[in-house]
């Protein structure tokens, strides 16, 4: 029983005999990644940082998108940092779609009124404290 079970267990890892190559129509799920990319912006109702990367993901070939940020506080300014991973089929018909990647982070610490220089992907934009909402100034 025990070397059935083994014979089972190889059969299905070889391609279950069937040459044990890929098809020219299999699919290929491929790793995808994004760090700095992107936008950010300040959320100082719920203070926090929303970072959206700008990589057009399909709806219909994307699936486990995880995306995580970082962010430093100095007098009046906010540097962000942040990575994005999914994966990707290829190979298939992917609509032309592009789903809404996004991540938040929250401060390390209040905010408190006046002008913040937001830091992000090689560029820096102001931010006002109180704002006019969930990042309002994109």
């Amino acid at each position: 029983m025990v070397r059935s079970a083994w014979i089972l267990v190889l059969a299905v890892a070889c391609g279950g005999g069937d040459g044990g190559g890929q098809d020219s129509d299999e699919l290929v799920w491929v790793e995808g990644s994004e760090t700095d990319k992107g936008w950010a912006c300040l959320d100082d109702i719920d203070e926090v940082v929303r970072v959206e990367i700008d990589t057009c993901l399909s709806s219909s070939c994307t699936t486990d998108i995880e995306g995580s940020c970082t962010v430093e506080m100095g007098p009046r300014t906010i540097t962000v940092h942040s990575t994005f991973t999914w994966r990707e089929q290829q190979g298939g018909d992917c609509t032309d779609d592009c789903v809404e990647a996004f991540t938040t982070c929250d401060l390390p610490e209040p905010l408190f009124h006046g002008a913040y220089t937001l830091e992000y992907a090689g560029t820096s934009k102001t931010e006002h404290v109180p704002g006019d909402g969930w990042c309002g100034s994109r």
